[in-house]
């Protein structure tokens, strides 16, 4: 079992910094934590990249725009920044491919920023301004 040799099974509990446990429950539940944002890129940055991953390039995709429409109020402009640039190079990749599937996925991620900005963090599932559902997404 490649996965039960991991560092984390090594890993105590005494060695673990609490202080950045505290970076993700501090925030209110409906915000976004810059810490989470970093640590995905962070994550990102240690995968592969080069070729957007390949055939999971449309759930690049997706962590890309998802992590972009968490960014939208944070200050960190080079954060912001990244995730987009990263959506935008992913997106080229696949619209060759898909090119309605990509529309599509960028108007409704669009409403949906929209409809989280216009809500201050309460529910959206059925505010986005089309009428139709966040889960339809």
């Amino acid at each position: 079992m490649p996965w039960a040799t991991s560092s984390l099974s090594t890993q105590s509990i005494a060695d673990v910094d609490e202080s950045r446990f505290a970076d993700y429950v501090a925030a209110p539940a409906y915000g976004v934590s810059i810490a989470v944002l970093e640590d995905l890129k962070d994550a990102l940055d240690l995968s592969d990249l080069s070729e957007c991953w390949s055939d999971m390039a449309g759930v690049l995709l997706w962590v890309a725009l998802t992590a972009g429409a968490a960014s939208h109020k944070i200050d960190d402009y080079a954060l912001k920044k990244w995730f987009r640039a990263l959506a935008v190079r992913t997106s080229l990749l696949l619209c060759f491919e898909h090119p309605e599937a990509i529309h599509a996925t960028y108007l409704k991620m669009s409403r949906i920023v929209e409809a989280l900005s216009n809500s201050g963090g309460e529910d959206v599932v059925d505010n986005l301004p089309d009428g139709s559902k966040a889960a339809d997404f």
